[in-house]
């Protein structure tokens, strides 16, 4: 009964590593795809600035009125000159 009793305890180590195993890939590949799409993200936000800063300089350059035209190229030099708050 004793050997029996030590052979079942040994299984159930076994199986309680492959679980704990099982749990820490399961963590790996969901902190993997977390970054993954934090990584896509950045990317999307950073063509969708360049794609205002296109926008913005294209409506600089076809306003007609003076006045307008300085307001809109202060804003983007102000647009510009922000820090970054970018972490890396």
């Amino acid at each position: 009964m004793g050997l029996v009793s030590k052979k079942n305890k040994q299984k159930n180590y076994l199986i309680s590593d492959k679980a704990c195993m099982k749990d820490l890939k399961d963590k790996r590949s969901q902190r993997e795809s977390i970054l993954i799409a934090l990584d896509q993200m950045s990317q999307t936000i950073d063509v969708m600035t360049h794609v205002v800063e296109k926008l913005r300089d294209h409506f600089i350059r076809s306003v007609p009125s003076k006045n307008t035209r300085s307001a809109a190229e202060q804003s983007s030099h102000l647009h510009k000159n922000k820090i970054n708050h970018t972490i890396h």
